[in-house]
């Protein structure tokens, strides 16, 4: 038998994957030959494979997933790395989930050998105790697309430290050097603005923040001042109320963090048993300063602006200023929207206790209703047993008596005798 050519295999590989999607088996691959002459003693397999486009994937909020057996078929199919695009997840993960619900998958090799024309088979399934598995991938969240608001004003900035606003110029007057945070940054002993910036870069940051603070004075943006005793840290510093929206923000210097190197006074610690004082990191200044907007949180615009090597905070300002505005009416969009989900919510709890409520009326009513027809067969058996001794009973009788007020009192609490069963909920 003469060598087949590359083209002749390659129109055979052809003929084999059209028959794959004509759901036909993979156990036997047949030449182009064999499959104009079909066997008719050939036995479908125990695996069928679905056709292509479909291997019921399912996709909602909780991801993409598809059952055992046709994630099975789909990876004896095509490729791994084509499977995990429909799942919108790596082969990696397409590969863990065949191992982690024990489904044989392909050896390396394989596609390359069909490919060269060779008769390949697949092993089968292993069965499972459990029925209906269904492998579910979840393809990673795209982020939000930040957008960058732009003003159409310029700021511009604070020449002299006698012209600060008066917020800042307390801010500045509370500022404590020796008052340092882990990072060697200084922060104000009045909770006026939330600064945190080594010494060198006090009046720069305190100049931007005026500047902004007196432009918001002119937008008619209100400046609310810190409460020291609050709980939340969002209501211990200043804050901008745009529109009844308070919105926090603070500005902070980035240090650069190295090694710590020892030093004579570390030497000491260790002499005297406090070497759990020495730090592990040393903190150095880089002068970059970056103004961010920290409550509310939102998402999808940008509310942290920094130093670059082309643009420095204080030429931002302006679209600082307008993201205020920004955040403002997405937080009151957000508050109507939560204040309509409270009132949704409220509605269904409010239907759910008159439900609750019906529920607990009717089982009483029916405890009720089966006394008085216990008592009522009560009042007709002693009446029976009297006809049988005595004949007919003596009304006037203790017996008598007795039987007509049993007869009574049935009367009396059977609910379904009453009008207002339906809208009373304890009547009795």
């Amino acid at each position: 038998m003469a060598e087949q050519s590359l083209e002749e295999r390659q129109a055979q590989m052809r003929t084999r994957m059209k028959a794959r999607t004509q759901n036909q088996p993979l156990d036997k691959i047949v030449t182009g030959a064999e499959q104009a002459a079909p066997s008719d003693t050939e036995q479908p397999p125990d695996n069928p494979i679905a056709p292509i486009p479909e291997f019921g994937i399912t996709k909602d909020y909780r991801g993409i997933s598809i059952s055992r057996e046709q994630l099975y078929n789909l990876v004896w199919t095509e490729p791994i790395v084509k499977a995990a695009e429909r799942f919108q997840v790596s082969d990696v993960a397409v590969a863990k989930a065949c191992r982690k619900h024990d489904i044989p998958v392909p050896g390396r090799g394989y596609w390359a050998c069909l490919v060269a024309g060779q008769k390949m088979s697949r092993p089968r399934l292993p069965s499972t105790e459990e029925k209906g598995i269904r492998v579910r991938f979840l393809p990673p969240r795209k982020p939000d697309p930040v957008v960058k608001v732009k003003a159409s004003q310029t700021l511009a900035l604070e020449d002299a430290s006698k012209h600060l606003h008066p917020i800042a110029k307390q801010t500045k007057a509370g500022f404590d050097k020796r008052n340092l945070d882990q990072q060697g940054r200084c922060y104000p002993n009045v909770h006026f603005l939330d600064v945190r910036v080594t010494a060198g870069q006090i009046d720069r940051a305190l100049r931007i923040l005026s500047t902004l603070l007196k432009a918001a004075n002119s937008c008619g943006y209100e400046i609310i001042l810190g409460k020291s005793s609050s709980s939340d840290r969002n209501e211990r510093w200043a804050r901008l109320s745009v529109d009844k929206i308070p919105i926090s923000f603070n500005v902070k210097e980035r240090v650069r963090q190295t090694a710590h190197l020892p030093t004579p006074a570390d030497q000491k610690l260790v002499k005297t048993g406090q070497q759990y004082l020495i730090p592990s990191h040393d903190y150095h200044p880089t002068g970059e300063l970056t103004l961010a907007i920290t409550h509310p949180w939102t998402s999808g615009i940008q509310v942290s602006w920094q130093d670059g090597k082309r643009q420095r905070i204080e030429d931002t300002l302006a679209n600082i200023l307008e993201t205020f505005r920004v955040v403002a009416e997405k937080e009151q969009e957000a508050l109507r929207q939560r204040e309509i989900q409270a009132k949704l919510q409220a509605e269904k709890d409010r239907r759910r206790y008159e439900e609750q409520q019906r529920v607990e009326r009717l089982n009483e009513q029916l405890k009720v209703w089966k006394l008085s027809a216990d008592v009522r067969a009560y009042a007709a058996a002693v009446e029976a047993a009297l006809l049988s001794r005595l004949g007919k009973p003596d009304e006037g009788s203790e017996l008598g008596q007795w039987v007509k007020w049993m007869r009574n009192y049935a009367d009396a609490i059977d609910p379904s005798t009453r009008d207002d069963i339906g809208r009373e909920r304890r009547y009795w």
